[in-house]
């Protein structure tokens, strides 16, 4: 089959083929046994390790399931992991470099779908996805655009999910993405812990967002994240999706913000429902809004039903807008029971809003109260 075609035709040492084995126990594989790990995780460099990395990767559904341990630093040129695979990195130190012009993610799951989920069981676990973004363009090739028909998945992504159930990211740093960090559609159970973007080369005007789900989705925990970025920090977003799946069951709790251009944004539109949605303990510094919860694209206004917002505790400064006034929260559209509370949000500018409402379009300089 395909799987087996890909690792037959990984060659090294002069056409000797690669007997893969296990390092240890019966699935788990250091990367060091077979890669050459020599690359950089700032600086990149060193031997391309993407061919035998990836025959690696593919005997997950051959064995079952696959543990991978990476001992150091992979120059890559993009990487697909599928069902019942653990990449697990020794430290930051440790991880992925995407090679000059990929213009691919640095890790995606190996089956991109918007109906029925096939890859389940995925974990990340430690180290740095570095994707290099001075030396990629700004969109996918063609070919990788998916869904075609949704908004923001034609942008250059470092990590992209669609149709994942049991994912679980612990302990990682998305570093240098392009446009948005991460990007996940169609999921179902899933957990980020300790999650740190630190967005150390800044690019302006290309939507450098954090954490960007579209519908459908069902159960995210979203604890203890950090860093910055030139767009949303996190979204919950069916707007930009197919406008008529839902996002039910989020909780979000130890948000902490350096210098992001825009905190927490929550969309919705058309027949979606964002609902049942917990966010607390968010701290730091930002650059442009706080909250937004409203539609942003379309006319048709989804509805928001059950949002809790407790324990904010933010400082604007260097405004970077000139298209709208900065905010702590912009609410439209329709909203069936919010609550806020233990708000504490300061700013030196003179047109800061703490509170505007609109009846649901994009946050113009002269709309709303």
């Amino acid at each position: 089959n395909g799987i087996w075609y890909n690792i037959l035709n990984h060659f090294i040492n002069g056409g000797k083929l690669m007997d893969f084995k296990p390092t240890l126990g019966k699935y788990t594989v250091y990367a060091s046994e077979y890669c050459h790990m020599d690359s950089h995780i700032v600086n990149g460099g060193g031997t391309d390790d993407t061919d035998i990395l990836q025959a690696i990767l593919d005997l997950a559904p051959v064995w079952g399931h696959l543990h991978l341990i990476v001992d150091g630093v992979a120059l890559i040129r993009g990487m697909r992991v599928h069902s019942n695979t653990t990449i697990e990195c020794l430290d930051s130190d440790c991880g992925f470099y995407l090679a000059d012009g990929s213009n691919t993610c640095v890790a995606r799951n190996a089956n991109w779908t918007t109906g029925e989920i096939i890859d389940k069981n995925i974990i990340f676990r430690g180290g740095t996805y570095n994707q290099n973004n001075l030396n990629q363009d700004m969109n996918f090739n063609d070919d990788e655009v998916f869904p075609p028909n949704e908004g923001c998945n034609c942008m250059l992504t470092g990590m992209k999910f669609f149709g994942v159930e049991n994912f679980v990211m612990e302990n990682v740093t998305i570093e240098n993405n392009k446009r948005y960090a991460l990007i996940m559609g169609n999921w179902k159970d899933v957990v980020f812990n300790n999650i740190n973007i630190p967005t150390t080369n800044l690019v302006p005007h290309t939507n450098q967002d954090g954490l960007h789900f579209h519908s459908p989705g069902q159960n995210l925990q979203i604890r203890n994240i950090h860093g910055r970025g030139c767009d949303d920090f996190i979204a919950l977003n069916t707007d930009e999706g197919d406008g008529k799946t839902s996002i039910r069951g989020v909780v979000i709790d130890g948000v902490y913000l350096d210098d992001a251009y825009q905190g927490i944004r929550l969309l919705t539109k058309g027949e979606g429902v964002l609902e049942d949605v917990s966010i607390k303990n968010v701290f730091g510094t930002i650059r442009a809004f706080g909250f937004y919860i409203n539609q942003w694209t379309g006319d048709a206004k989804g509805l928001f039903k059950n949002i809790s917002i407790e324990n904010v505790f933010l400082k604007h400064k260097d405004h970077v807008y000139d298209y709208a006034r900065p905010f702590a929260f912009f609410l439209g559209g329709f909203i069936d029971n919010l609550t806020v509370k233990n708000l504490s949000v300061e700013s030196d500018h003179k047109d800061f809003n703490i509170v505007r409402i609109s009846n649901g379009a994009a946050p113009g300089n002269n709309e709303g109260w």
